[in-house]
């Protein structure tokens, strides 16, 4: 038998999963606004053949005996582009690693040809101090930005900005928690992506990262810049299909205080999914 360490073979991978950063205006006056930022996970591929746009979020096939199996309403794929692979020494007959020097030239070469991608997250004590004490003494300079890396392997994920969306596809928001930020929920948006569900994040207002002020209206005279505010703007947003794509069904899911945002948000035919802590 070949004992195989799977943790040091260079496999074979392709990116499943685009993620871009979009910016969501959102009017506090006649005639100003705020930017929010908006993480956004998608498929790398999508089925032009097959018509989801009566699709649930959570499909399913039925058989002859009256089964059902959960499926994506991306079963089958057609590529948007190529992306570039990792070769693999084992699977490559041609090529066979003799040394481990051989193995580090080809390990090196994977990893210079592949596209890695990471989130600029932020933490800023001066918002910890006002969301949780109501300082406003502290300097925005007192902040620390992070590259947070996705939690699937970063081989699978890409930067998007040169790939485009689906053309409709279901859509998920995440609504992060207190003292959160939109990469709270990354963990899933991947999955999701994984299985043909655009995944939209934005930044509350209670967010630790601090893109925006907190309250707009104490200086403008305006609309509060809640999380109410930001949703609805967001929804329509998706509605209008502004960004690029149509929306073929809303679901959402809550962490937190964003279990409030799932609750009140869409109507009847929308999913939600809360969760606690």
């Amino acid at each position: 038998s070949l004992d195989l360490d799977m943790d040091m073979m260079p496999l074979m991978i392709e990116p499943t999963i685009a993620y871009r950063s979009l910016s969501l205006e959102v009017m506090t006056t006649e005639t100003t606004g705020v930017t929010v930022p908006v993480a956004v996970w998608y498929p790398t591929k999508s089925n032009n053949k097959q018509d989801i746009s009566s699709s649930p979020l959570s499909p399913s096939s039925s058989f002859e005996d009256g089964s059902t199996t959960a499926t994506s309403p991306y079963s089958s794929f057609t590529k948007i582009m190529d992306y570039p692979k990792i070769s693999s020494a084992f699977f490559n007959s041609e090529v066979q690693p003799s040394s481990s020097e051989t193995f580090s030239s080809l390990s090196s070469s994977s990893s210079s040809s592949s596209s890695s991608i990471s989130y600029n997250h932020r933490i800023s004590v001066k918002r910890i101090g006002q969301l949780l004490a109501g300082w406003e003494f502290i300097p925005d300079f007192a902040s620390q930005n992070y590259e947070l890396p996705p939690t699937i392997s970063k081989e699978f994920v890409v930067k998007g900005e040169q790939i485009s969306f689906p053309d409709r596809a279901p859509v998920v928001l995440l609504a992060h928690g207190y003292l959160g930020s939109r990469f709270d929920l990354s963990h899933l948006a991947e999955k999701l992506a994984q299985q043909g569900f655009i995944c939209v994040s934005p930044e509350y207002p209670e967010s630790l990262a601090a893109s925006y002020p907190s309250n707009p209206k104490e200086s403008t005279g305006g609309t509060v810049l809640d999380r109410t505010t930001i949703t609805t703007q967001l929804v329509n947003t998706l509605k209008s299909n502004s960004w690029g794509f149509e929306p073929t069904s809303f679901g959402i899911v809550g962490h937190s205080l964003g279990c409030g945002t799932a609750l009140s948000t869409g109507d009847d035919t929308w999913t939600r999914v809360c969760i606690a802590g």
